[in-house]
């Protein structure tokens, strides 16, 4: 092959490897996060992937116990925005339950999964209220809550409710990280992306990958309760999607993946 077109083609596979780091770099750039969560209950300021835990009393009977949860939400961001709620119920322990959840101007029924797309000013401060009303048996249920940007999917933020209702020892709130799922790699990922897990269960272990509207786009039973576990991604669109490992009806760990074609 002449030396010039060994040079041609050098110079191209150059400029392409250029172009993946700068979209890359872009993708990461666009996942920069202007919506904060603090508890209003306890001052914490929660964490991307953040699990909150809450124990409330198995009622037993038809009176329903009403649990409610007040947060702040701050906006960071230099101009105004329009915000959307999601929430998804991973598992529900009582299902004459209500789950649901409040926003500073409309509260959303219980078979509503999103509120009202809403704006907000620059650098603002909002109101965000979780509600669980049950009467039920001892058990737990699990709900995904997403708060995103709707001109900016990837600003987004998310987070996990998990509701122990008891007849023990109620009104503890405690957070964790959920950390029994790696980071995805590569991340941004094209056509396929890998992750590690440790589901500490022989059974019923599911991995589940979700889009930024909290919705189900694909979910696969794991054969073992620990490994590496591939996804092929050529089928999704570009986005950002949530990828969570459950075991036994429990999500133990939570990571996000962006997806660039």
């Amino acid at each position: 092959m002449p030396r010039k077109h060994r040079f041609f083609i050098f110079l191209c596979m150059l400029m392409k490897k250029f172009a993946l780091i700068c979209l890359a770099a872009l993708s990461l750039q666009a996942q920069a996060q202007t919506i904060s969560v603090t508890s209003d209950e306890t001052g914490y300021q929660l964490q991307q992937n953040d699990v909150l835990h809450y124990w409330i009393p198995a009622t037993n009977g038809s009176f329903q116990y009403w649990d409610e949860r007040h947060f702040t939400m701050d906006i960071s961001n230099p101009s105004p925005i329009t915000l959307q709620i999601r929430r998804t119920v991973l598992t529900l322990a009582d299902p004459n339950a209500e789950v649901y959840f409040c926003t500073a101007f409309e509260c959303t029924g219980p078979e509503d999964d999103t509120c009202t797309r809403y704006p907000v000013g620059a650098n603002a401060r909002t109101n965000l209220y979780l509600d669980y009303k049950t009467a039920s048996v001892p058990g737990l249920t699990i709900a995904f809550y997403s708060i995103y940007n709707i001109n900016n999917m990837n600003d987004s933020f998310y987070f996990t409710v998990h509701y122990h209702i008891t007849t023990g020892a109620v009104g503890i709130a405690e957070t964790s990280t959920l950390t029994a799922l790696s980071a995805p790699m590569p991340n941004p990922a094209s056509s396929q992306f890998a992750v590690q897990y440790n589901a500490g269960s022989t059974s019923n272990n599911v991995f589940s990958i979700y889009n930024m509207l909290g919705k189900l786009v694909s979910a696969t039973t794991l054969s073992s309760p620990q490994g590496i576990h591939y996804t092929d991604t050529s089928s999704l669109p570009e986005g950002v999607y949530t990828c969570t490992l459950t075991s036994q009806g429990v999500v133990t760990g939570m990571q996000r993946i962006v997806i660039t074609k």
